[in-house]
Parts: structure tokens; sequence; C-alpha cells
């Protein structure tokens, strides 16, 4: 049910941010309003569609050498193209955990460049020794500024439970914490590890950040799946049998099983 309001409501908001008649148009003189472009045009991960307004990004999946990445957090205008480019106005929420200079940096001035409807703020992450063990968040509030307002800030989603979607703020949780990639697909790859996923990368050459891209590639993990248990069947059969840090024989999914 939920879904089905959240549908109604985001149809709605595009219906309001499309039913400007031709006369308002050719009047409007005022700034345009920016927004955070997932919360409205969604997103894929894996095979659904989803309206995020926070997400997370995990150096888990980078190599040592990695220490510091750009997360590029779209954004889009309700209004005008201009052929100038356009500042974006932006303020780090008051409860986020993450420090500024420390855990991440924004540049001095945020552009949205000429000639485009949608563009992205530049986040530079940096990877430091705490994220191993805790998550930090970075909530970046969209504010009026001398070029954009921001007149889409929220639906309820829930009146029951109070949730809200925001348009104009986002939660960016980093950390370096090594979770079950999005895409993994159990039938193919079976129970995650660390130990599995290193493993893969070394033997296959598989990227570690592979299973955590979209979109989800089920030929790609078939295929995976079935070499990796050719492997540990072989290394099984020479007597060096590869085990989980639990004890338990690596094995990967009940698909490629034969």
């Amino acid at each position: 049910m939920n879904k089905i309001i959240k549908y109604v409501m985001l149809l709605g908001l595009s219906c309001f941010m499309l039913g400007c008649n031709e006369d308002s148009l050719d009047t409007y003189t005022g700034k345009d309003s920016i927004y955070y472009t997932w919360s409205v045009e969604g997103v894929y991960l894996g095979t659904s569609r989803t309206y995020p307004d926070s997400t997370g990004f995990t150096f888990a999946f980078k190599g040592p050498e990695i220490t510091q990445e750009v997360y590029k957090l779209p954004v889009s205008v309700q209004g005008q193209v201009t052929d100038y480019d356009r500042e974006i106005s932006v303020v780090l929420d008051a409860s986020s955990t993450a420090i500024k200079g420390v855990h991440f940096d924004l540049p001095e001035t945020i552009v949205f460049k000429a000639n485009q409807e949608k563009d992205s703020i530049p986040i530079t992450l940096y990877r430091t020794e705490e994220m191993k063990d805790n998550s930090y968040s970075i909530k970046l509030n969209l504010v009026e500024g001398k070029d954009f307002v921001v007149d889409m800030k929220e639906v309820v989603l829930d009146e029951a439970t109070g949730e809200t979607l925001s348009f104009t703020k986002f939660e960016l949780a980093v950390e370096d914490i090594l979770r079950t990639p999005k895409n993994w697909y159990y039938y193919f790859l079976g129970d995650f590890s660390a130990k599995k996923l290193f493993l893969i990368n070394e033997v296959m050459g598989i990227p570690l950040d592979f299973y955590d891209q979209d979109p989800r590639d089920y030929d790609a993990m078939r295929f995976h799946g079935s070499f990796m248990q050719r492997y540990l069947n072989e290394k099984r059969a020479a007597g060096e049998a590869i085990y989980e840090d639990d004890g338990t024989e690596m094995v990967m999914g009940p698909s490629v099983q034969k």
C-alpha cells in the first residue's frame, strides 16, 4: 500500500511539474527551483526502481591505495535551461556526523553548468581508519541562493508513521565496512562472505565492486558462480578444500551445483 501511495504522490508531483500552461511559461521571470533528482525521477537498484532521499557509499570494495573518491549527487532544475553557469547553494545539516575537511569536502562554489537540465554536486569523500568500524552521515540541504529557489520540499508517504520523502534534503552515509553487495545474487553466488568475494577477485580478476554496480548482470553472475564452483570442486578433489571463516566448506549458489 505504501508503494501505491508513493506512486500516486509522485505521479501528482510530476503532473504539477508538467502542468504549467503556455501563458505561465511565457511570463515566468522568477528563479528556477532545484531539487535532488533521485527522489523525483527514481533510480534502479538491481531490477527495482526506488525513490531515495538517502543512500550509502563504502570504500570496502576499493583497493587500499584508494584514499578518496568523488561522489556525484544528481540534482535537477524545474524551470528554464540557461546558457550560463549557475550556483547551487547547500548547507550541511547540523545532525550530520561526518566532519567537513576530515571525512568529506565540497567545492567552494558548486556549479550547475550551462545548457543542462541536470547536473551533480561533487562530494569528495576521504577514507579514514575509523570508517572501518563506523558509518558517517553527510546530510546536505539545498537552500535558496542567488540562482535557485527550493519550492519542492517533501511529501508525506505514510500519515500513520509520518514517513516523508524529501526533494531538497539528502543523506549520504560513508563507511569502509564490507557488507553484502546490493546486487549479489544468492542463487548463483551463494551466501556472501568477504573471503569468497576476495577469492573471486583473486581467481577470476573480477573487480571487488562488480556486484555493487548497476544494472545487475545475471549472465555474468551465472558464469562466475559456475566457474568458481568448478574451481572449488577441483581444490576439494586435490585435498585442498577451501573453508569459510566459520569452518564450513565454501560453496557457490544452488543454481550452479551439479
